[in-house]
């Protein structure tokens, strides 16, 4: 019977590499989906990997070091001698890959808000990440055996610290296809630039929707009020920068197509005036200027000079839209009494944006009307479902920034009836320094509105309940819940016929 001894060396030290290079490829799972999720920014992925209170960081720190003491003290036992051959030493890691099978487990059963999407540029730094983890391997293994003792050892156990190097694996291979990824992104950029400005689409009527909150929900309206007497093509879900530019007019846009609604987003200086200078919109939609991202923006001003770099891009004759306070009294008399499915007063507001938009065109009030009637909220955003228990949930999942949760907490003041109001929130991330004071504040307004509160995840806990006990809540109708499963196990017994449910929020997959 062949043993590890009858093996030649570098055929274990080739195999040992692969499977560990396909063991960190799944955790690395974990670190391309934060990625993905930063938009391929380094910024927001370094400060990500480098923060000890995450979860995933904790464990694999943990199994970085527990796999290492494992594998160093067996190779004590293992040493080289007459009885014990040194190929045997790879022995040391059967501790390490089990833990790591639990950590894998673990990892692929957590449920995440927007799932890694495999796109070609995501299997290329996978295969980039499997190639430097194998090689990577490949050399601590071989160092253990050419110096043999002690340090050989330390050397073979090092693989197991291979795990809590991934983050750094990963950049690597970041680096290394950067020039290749710029490369396509011009090609595909150019491509749509050169489709969409091509003599077949000169009379396309091209309009761009920009703002902190409300932009979708305005897209859709918008797009929903213009179909009366155009065939519509509107970006899809949340497609909202330059690739998503792309991908709809390489992939969605037809020449039967009349007008073209694009979202553009924003996290960072200059990402609405590089979406201008992509898309050229002739007419422009503003729905709001918010704190949302203001830990990348900083302020306020410099996320309203921004936002307004739309504007600021129309041509001359290009129609605008703005939802400037000061005319938003007018804008709501634009449409009158409202019967609409639409909840909250800000969706008023949006249906109003919309409807002068839709008249500039040769929308008629009779049409803007049916298509009000007609309108749906868009999933997770102030979306109310009434259960076959008639309890009442508002489901405002996708909402992160101050001026969307007070919508939401009105909107639950309007709504609650005889029965109890239970909110359930993670609170708000991406404030920058005033996280903590819009937290707090947003803790104070929930005391007023709310009867239990359910505070979900650590980072915001006690901003939250700071606020709520400043607001007059009883500390006693307080819960935390480590996760969203948690809270479930919480709120499901208290629930009764009558009563209201409000989600809002949902942490972002790089917040737990």
């Amino acid at each position: 019977m062949l043993g590890l001894d009858t093996i030649p060396h570098f055929v274990l030290a080739v195999i040992v590499s692969a499977i560990n290079a396909v063991f960190l490829c799944l955790v690395a799972t974990k670190l391309i989906h934060v990625l993905q999720l930063s938009g391929y920014r380094l910024r927001p992925y370094i400060t990500w990997a480098i923060d000890i209170r995450q979860k995933f960081i904790i464990r694999i720190l943990a199994l970085a070091l527990l796999g290492f003491g494992s594998t160093f003290i067996l190779q004590l036992f293992l040493a080289d001698g007459a009885y014990v051959p040194r190929e045997w030493r790879y022995l040391g890691l059967i501790f390490y890959f089990a833990l790591g099978t639990i950590l894998v487990t673990w990892l692929f059963r957590t449920p995440v808000k927007v799932p890694l999407r495999l796109t070609p540029r995501v299997w290329r730094l996978f295969t980039v990440f499997f190639l430097l983890s194998t090689v990577l391997t490949y050399l601590l293994a071989w160092w253990a055996f050419a110096v043999g003792g002690v340090w050989g050892g330390a050397g073979l156990a090092s693989v197991s610290l291979l795990v809590y190097a991934s983050p750094i694996i990963l950049l690597f291979a970041y680096f290394i296809l950067e020039p290749l990824e710029l490369l396509i992104k011009q090609f595909y950029l150019w491509k749509a630039k050169r489709k969409l400005f091509s003599p077949q689409y000169k009379d396309l009527i091209r309009i761009g929707i920009t703002g902190s909150y409300g932009k979708t929900s305005c897209k859709n309206i918008l797009a929903a009020m213009l179909s009366k007497k155009y065939n519509v093509l509107m970006s899809p879900a949340s497609f909202n920068t330059p690739m998503g530019f792309a991908r709809t007019v390489n992939n969605e846009l037809k020449p039967e197509h009349q007008v073209l609604i694009m979202e553009m987003g924003m996290r960072y200086k200059g990402d609405i005036k590089t979406m201008a200078k992509l898309f050229k919109p002739q007419h422009g939609m503003l729905t709001s200027i918010g704190s949302a991202h203001l830990e990348t923006m900083k302020t306020l001003e410099a996320i309203r000079n921004e936002k307004y770099e739309l504007i600021n891009a129309l041509p001359e004759g290009g129609f605008k839209v703005t939802n400037d306070a000061s005319e938003s009294e007018r804008k709501t008399g634009n449409v009158g009494k409202i019967e609409t499915n639409l909840l909250g007063e800000h969706n008023k507001r949006n249906i109003a944006l919309c409807t002068e938009m839709a008249l500039k065109f040769g929308i008629t009030q009779k049409q803007i009307a049916e298509t009000i009637k007609e309108l749906k909220p868009v999933p997770h955003r102030l979306e109310v479902t009434k259960t076959e228990h008639g309890i009442t949930i508002i489901d405002d999942s996708y909402n992160s920034c101050p001026e969307g949760c007070l919508a939401a907490l009105e909107l639950l003041g309007s709504l609650k009836g005889k029965g109890q109001a239970i909110i359930l929130t993670p609170g708000m991330v991406e404030l920058g320094k005033r996280a903590d004071e819009e937290n707090f504040k947003f803790g104070v307004r929930m005391s007023a509105v709310a009867d239990k509160v359910i505070i979900v995840n650590e980072i915001n806990k006690q901003q939250i309940s700071d606020g709520l006990l400043a607001g007059g809540f009883l500390e006693a109708n307080i819960f935390f819940a480590k996760n969203l499963e948690a809270a479930k196990e919480i709120y499901a017994p208290m629930l009764k016929s009558g009563d209201t449910l409000l989600i809002e929020n949902d942490l972002p997959d790089n917040y737990v």
